[in-house]
This record gives C-alpha cells, structure tokens and sequence, in this order.
C-alpha cells in the first residue's frame, strides 16, 4: 500500500507541475496581447487565422475590461446587418 500512495503522490506532484507550466505559459500568453486596441485586435485576427476559435481572456476588473474588449475588439469585427 505505500508503494501504491507513493506512485500517487508521484502522479499528483506531477499533475500539478504541468498545471502550473500551463499556468505560467499562459500568462505568457496574455500578457503577449496586452497592448493598444489595434495590436489586440491584430492579434485576435493572427489567432483566428491559425485556426483558433476559442480565446479566453483575464482581465481586470473584468466587467469593464470585457466590456471594453466587447467594444473595441468584437463590435469592430462584426460587419453591419443592414
């Protein structure tokens, strides 16, 4: 049995180190396009031309800098129904 916990708390310490080398590359990552509405938005264009559909995004405070995003970012990508 302790050789069995042991190989579990080997898995569990490992689990948790990739958690935060995902963690840290990440951050990496958002603070990448942490730039002026223009270069966020080029960047957002780079990503979708690459293939990625899904972006997450922290922001803080997060209500007004999502609805910032939502505004600068989004809306000047949607073209207009007319």
């Amino acid at each position: 049995m302790a050789a069995r916990m042991g190989k579990e708390n080997i898995g569990m310490t490992n689990n948790i180190e990739l958690a935060r080398e995902e963690a840290n590359r990440v951050t990496r990552a958002a603070s990448e396009i942490s730039r002026t509405a223009d270069q966020v938005a080029e960047r957002v264009e780079e990503f979708e031309n690459a293939g990625v559909d899904l972006l997450l995004l922290q922001c803080s405070p997060q209500l007004e800098e999502m609805e910032r995003f939502a505004e600068t970012i989004i809306r000047a990508r949607v073209p207009v129904m007319s």
